[in-house]
């Protein structure tokens, strides 16, 4: 079974964020990921939720999920991404 990775974005520093944006992918890659949605109008059915940018990614099954992909030293601009 795949594992997906649902994650919202508030973007505080644009300039910061498309940097993290160019690199992002080859990260991903590497530990087998893929993209599903990156960004794009959302449409929220129910509740009072505002998302902002939304990313989902799928892993295939069997790869160990962990969040060492989104340490700093790994994924260049991750800590300005954080609030």
């Amino acid at each position: 079974m795949a594992v997906y990775m649902i994650l919202e974005a508030d973007v505080h520093d644009p300039e910061a964020y498309e940097k993290y944006k160019q690199a992002a992918p080859q990260y991903v890659a590497r530990h087998g990921g893929e993209y599903c949605v990156r960004g794009g109008e959302s449409t929220v059915f129910g509740g009072d939720w505002q998302p902002g940018r939304v990313v989902m990614l799928n892993f295939p099954a069997g790869r160990p999920m962990t969040p060492s992909w989104t340490i700093p030293t790994i994924v260049p601009g991750e800590k300005s991404a954080r609030p």
